[in-house]
């Protein structure tokens, strides 16, 4: 998370890479990512310390290595862990 923001920039929604790959979703998280940018902006606070403190990382934390599962372990590797979590 320390890449998310620079001086003058941040990076936000999918093109951070906030998608829930199980569910298939990622525009509530975007959105979500979006609302904390934007929130820092306006208060001068830290947007990847706000965002590490939201729901957003909760929820990708969980998944985060469903899709490396099924590329190393291939279909039944990313199935059995899968079943798992």
């Amino acid at each position: 998370p320390d890449l998310l923001s620079v001086p003058g920039a941040s990076i936000v929604g999918c093109g951070a890479g906030f998608v829930n790959v199980p569910k298939i979703k990622g525009t509530h998280t975007a959105i979500k990512s979006a609302i904390v940018a934007a929130d820092a902006y306006v208060n001068g606070t830290d947007y990847t310390q706000n965002l590490a403190e939201s729901w957003v990382f909760d929820e990708l934390r969980a998944v985060r290595n469903y899709k490396p599962a099924f590329e190393l372990g291939g279909l039944l590797g990313g199935v059995a862990y899968s079943g798992l979590s």
